[in-house]
């Protein structure tokens, strides 16, 4: 008979299953009190001991709370409805970790210090890393857990959904920076040509004709050159539309007084500089080159609001909002949770500085579940 009997972890692990099943199914919501120790020694007919190991996973992982005397509560943001995992490929470090990443980052701490409702777990190294496996299976027991209410995923870690264990729960997610022709929904995208036409739109207001345009070469999607001159009634000088990789963006410094090593009339009095990663290097090449910027030459670069990187020279901004991007991933988020209407694809548009506007205030979890569920307008917003 005793080798029938569940041994204790076994026992340990079913209470625990079930309390939390209890507190992610609503039964017991955000504040709620839990039965006292001794109806639930009853209930599942365990020891103190083995109640104890329980909750006490439960209150790591923030399911609930405990008070002196007053007993066991939910927690008023437990993790299934308040935790968000934000995956990077890369690491902080890696030639390749990009500043849009830094942004997020950057915005996920200030978004939790700011609204006690919200908390976002980092998951960086998730591709081609010795630890990225470590990760995703890290990734896959909070999952399981339920310690995690939604995945947001940026470039290069949307194959990562296909991989999820096959006992791993459906979880809802966002994609960044994705593609229609991806097949993944839900999508904020960030609105390029919009950028490229606006700074573009704004170099000619300012009197430039000549105007080049310096890429990140991993960055630059389904670009028409010709027909974003064209539309504001200038044609496209190619030598003057450069790229630059990813991995060696000090090649800009040596790029940039190439294209202005030419008399006055026949070099760009325009630039763009179309990735953030780019602005120190390309900065030092416009001084290298002795171009005079706001009289010989405008500068537009992008950024990512609300970190734009500081700059040597005095030019102008354009970029995407990293707080935007994580609120319409959160709104996404809350609404498959919900069952809501929910667009499968959303472009974030770029603005200049004097267009940002003070944070929104994020959408609170805890409403998740509390409103009537409403019919999907796309049967594509899927959960992985």
């Amino acid at each position: 008979m005793n080798a029938a009997r569940p041994k204790k972890s076994n026992k340990t692990r079913q209470v625990l299953s079930a309390l939390r099943k209890r507190i992610t199914d609503g039964r017991y919501r955000p504040g709620d009190k839990l039965p006292t120790y001794d109806e639930m020694e009853q209930e599942f007919a365990v020891s103190r001991m083995v109640l104890q190991q329980a909750v006490g996973r439960l209150r790591d992982d923030g399911f609930v709370r405990s008070f002196n005397r007053k007993g066991l509560f939910v927690s008023d943001a437990p993790p299934h409805l308040c935790r968000v995992a934000l995956l990077f490929a890369d690491s902080p470090g890696d030639p390749t970790w990009s500043r849009m990443n830094s942004a997020l980052s950057n915005e996920t701490r200030r978004l939790a210090r700011e609204h006690a409702d919200w908390r976002f777990k980092i998951f960086d190294g998730m591709v081609g890393k010795p630890t990225s496996a470590t990760k995703f299976a890290e990734l896959q027991d909070d999952i399981r857990a339920r310690r995690v209410a939604g995945i947001v995923y940026t470039p290069r870690t949307f194959e990562l959904r296909s991989n999820r264990a096959a006992d791993a729960p459906a979880i809802p997610q966002a994609f960044l920076s994705a593609h229609a022709s991806e097949g993944l929904s839900p999508v904020i995208d960030l609105d390029s040509n919009r950028l490229y036409q606006r700074a573009l739109t704004r170099l000619v207001e300012k009197g430039r004709r000549r105007i080049a345009i310096l890429h990140m070469a991993d960055t630059t999607f389904d670009v028409n050159h010709d027909a974003l001159f064209a539309e504001v009634g200038l044609k496209v000088h190619k030598p003057w539309i450069q790229w630059v990789g990813r991995s060696h963006p000090e090649f800009a410094e040596k790029l940039v007084p190439l294209l202005l090593d030419y008399p006055a009339t026949q070099r760009p009095d325009g630039l763009i500089i179309a990735d953030d990663n780019l602005i120190e290097h390309a900065s030092a090449g416009v001084v290298a080159s002795g171009v005079r910027v706001g009289v010989d030459l405008d500068v537009i670069a992008h950024c990512n609001w609300p970190w734009p990187l500081p700059s040597i020279l005095p030019i102008e901004r354009i970029g995407f909002d990293a707080t935007d991007l994580l609120r319409r991933a959160i709104e996404g988020i809350l609404a498959q949770r919900d069952r809501a209407e929910f667009p499968a694809m959303q472009k974030v548009p770029p603005l200049f500085e004097w267009e940002v506007e003070p944070p929104r205030v994020l959408p609170s979890p805890r409403e998740l579940g509390t409103r009537p569920a409403k019919r999907k307008r796309d049967a594509a917003l899927a959960v992985v």
